[in-house]
């Protein structure tokens, strides 16, 4: 076994089991329940500060989530913004939701999200309304602060027939990707490629 496999296995919780990956990203999948609950351990090249802002910047996620065919940003306070997603899946048909995101704007680095029900888009007949996307993002400094050891947990339900072992497969190819374009957009940023977080 990696040393590197091995710090990334300390980090997740022992119900998991690893399931893959790619680009220095291990994807994990919880073993002791129903739902479909993944979890990734990554690295990026920046502070918690760069990668949280990225992060945050859902108007540019379409950038980093070749599923994604539409990410909104319907409103933004301190600390908490509403998107409306829209992903374009294959073999299934489109699902979309409105995410509620939450931060500390101080201290711990750390993102969460959930769908909110109420608020958003009414649904429609082009996509099939997901009832469950909770997850968060911990942030955590390396390498003296220059750079970040990410923890992503995600619990998903697509809603619908849909098997587990193909969002299994789908999450140990696709998860990194993530992890690749938020290196990406994080690049973009300091390059003033992309705009600041903008409210429609």
């Amino acid at each position: 076994m990696q040393p590197l496999f091995v710090a990334f296995l300390a980090l997740i919780e022992p119900t998991y089991v690893s399931i893959g990956g790619h680009d220095g990203v291990q994807v994990y999948m919880r073993k002791d329940t129903g739902a479909i609950e993944l979890a990734a351990v990554g690295e990026f090249d920046a502070p918690p500060s760069e990668v949280q802002a990225a992060l945050l910047d859902y108007g540019a996620h379409v950038r980093v989530n070749k599923h994604l065919a539409e990410s909104t940003v319907l409103s933004r306070v301190p600390g908490e913004q509403l998107v409306y997603q829209h992903l374009k899946l294959p073999v299934i048909k489109d699902r979309d939701f409105t995410l509620r995101i939450r931060w500390n704007e101080q201290g711990a680095r750390n993102i969460t999200f959930s769908i909110d029900g109420s608020r958003g888009p009414a649904p429609t007949k082009k996509a099939v309304r997901m009832s469950t996307l909770n997850g968060r993002w911990d942030l955590e400094p390396i390498r003296e602060g220059s750079a970040t050891r990410a923890v992503y947990h995600v619990q998903i339900d697509f809603a619908g027939s849909v098997p587990r072992w193909m969002v299994r497969g789908g999450a140990a190819k696709d998860l990194p990707g993530v992890y690749v374009g938020m290196r990406r957009l994080i690049n973009d940023r300091r390059g003033g490629r992309v705009g600041a977080v903008s409210a429609r």
